[in-house]
């Protein structure tokens, strides 16, 4: 950020740091290379994030990619259902409330290609009893309602799929 340049006090935002946002979106939004052999990619656990909040996505995608993680983010159901096959995530964080599939129909999705090899947290703001029901019958792990406990959900990954544990299975 730099000062306003009309004087006042407030703060706005560069084009550098635009740039940068983009950059970064784009990054965490690339399909898997189809290219890429698994000896190339077995030492980061894949990740992906999905959020029809892009900025949510796009936080919680840095924040994990610092910790190690090979991560990939999408923003709606079926773009999260193309991602989990193309990507084939050890672990997928889900939003419930998604468009066009829901994160239940995603994580049926992920759970009838492969099993209980992924694990599935839903991270939404769908909180109530029947919610978290309704995710564990939908093949869930873990659910946490927003705003999520960044520090059990960093417990969670670290325990169940480590940064250097991909399993390319």
């Amino acid at each position: 950020m730099r000062p306003d340049d009309t004087g006042g006090c407030g703060a706005c935002l560069t084009d550098a740091t635009a740039r940068v946002r983009r950059d970064m979106m784009a990054q965490m939004h690339a399909p898997y290379p189809r290219s890429m052999t698994v000896s190339d990619s077995s030492e980061r656990c894949r990740v992906l994030v999905v959020d029809d909040n892009e900025d949510a996505a796009l936080s919680l995608a840095m924040m994990l990619d610092v910790m190690g993680y090979d991560v990939r983010t999408a923003h709606d159901g079926l773009e999260a259902v193309r991602a989990a096959d193309e990507f084939l995530p050890e672990a997928a964080l889900l939003d419930i409330g998604l468009p066009h599939l829901s994160g239940y129909d995603v994580a049926r999705h992920i759970r009838g290609n492969r099993g209980t090899e992924v694990l599935l947290v839903a991270i939404t703001g769908w909180g109530t009893a029947e919610d978290v029901k309704r995710s564990r019958e939908a093949g869930f792990d873990h659910h946490f309602t927003k705003p999520a406990d960044p520090e059990r959900l960093k417990t969670i990954l670290l325990e169940e799929c480590p940064p250097g544990s991909a399993s390319h299975a």
